[in-house]
C-alpha cells in the first residue's frame, strides 16, 4: 500500500478490483492517455502514480464511480430516462455498500491529505 492508503484492492460485494499502480499514463485502445481505468472483464482498476496525491486520490475516486454506475444500471454512455430521485437511490445505495465492505481501505485512501507517495517494499 502506499504510504498515503493506496488500497491494493476495493469490494463492490459481486467482485474484488484489484488496484494496480502504473508508473505513468495509460493509454486506452483508441491511443489517448488516461490517468485511470476499469476493466471490468479482469476486475482490474489501473491508477497513473505518477500525478500529485490529490489527483491520485481524485483518479481512484473517478474510476470507482463507474464501476458504481455499473453496478447500478447506468455504465452506458446512453442511459434510459431515470428521474433524479431514482438515480440519487441508486448510487446512494451503491456508495453504502462500498463504504460498509470498505470502511477502513477507503478511510485510509483519505486520511493523510498530501503526503508524499512512497511505496511499501515489494509492490511497485
Amino acid at each position: 500500500m502506499l504510504n498515503f492508503g493506496m488500497p491494493e484492492c476495493i469490494n463492490f460485494g459481486w467482485a474484488e478490483f484489484l488496484i494496480i499502480p502504473e508508473d505513468g499514463p495509460i493509454i486506452n485502445s483508441e491511443g489517448e492517455e488516461l490517468h485511470g481505468e476499469v476493466c471490468f472483464d479482469a476486475y482490474v482498476i489501473r491508477v497513473n502514480i505518477k500525478q500529485s496525491v490529490d489527483a491520485i486520490q481524485e483518479t481512484l475516486l473517478h474510476e470507482i464511480t463507474h464501476v458504481i454506475l455499473e453496478q447500478s444500471g447506468m455504465g452506458a454512455e446512453m442511459v434510459s430516462e431515470m428521474d433524479n430521485e431514482t438515480k440519487t437511490l441508486v448510487i446512494s445505495r451503491n456508495i453504502v455498500s462500498l463504504l460498509r465492505l470498505n470502511t477502513e481501505t477507503l478511510l485510509e485512501l483519505f486520511k493523510h491529505g498530501t503526503a508524499p507517495i512512497k511505496f511499501e517494499e515489494g509492490i511497485q
